[in-house]
């Protein structure tokens, strides 16, 4: 989602405000509000992310992304040709 928010505010740093709970989350990945619950609390005790009042703060982004196997497909990606939101 940082990834996401961030093609809009390039100047957006290592925290964003979730908005979504954790039964949302649950709902998009086919996992249960109380597995969400025990992964985030994971990543908060290894140190990779903090949580706190809706916002998700990543400390340690290359770990957390080795963790996940996560490719940023987003990275380089083009759209300026699109018109500017209103």
């Amino acid at each position: 989602m940082r990834n996401r928010l961030r093609m809009r505010d390039r100047a957006m740093g290592n925290s964003f405000t979730l908005g979504l709970t954790q039964e949302e989350i649950g709902d998009a990945t086919g996992l249960t509000a109380v597995h969400v619950n025990r992964m985030l609390r994971q990543l908060e005790e290894d140190g990779l992310i903090r949580r706190e009042m809706g916002r998700v703060t990543l400390l340690n982004e290359m770990q957390l992304a080795q963790a996940a196997n996560y490719i940023d497909r987003f990275d380089g990606l083009d759209l300026r040709w699109l018109p500017p939101a209103r």
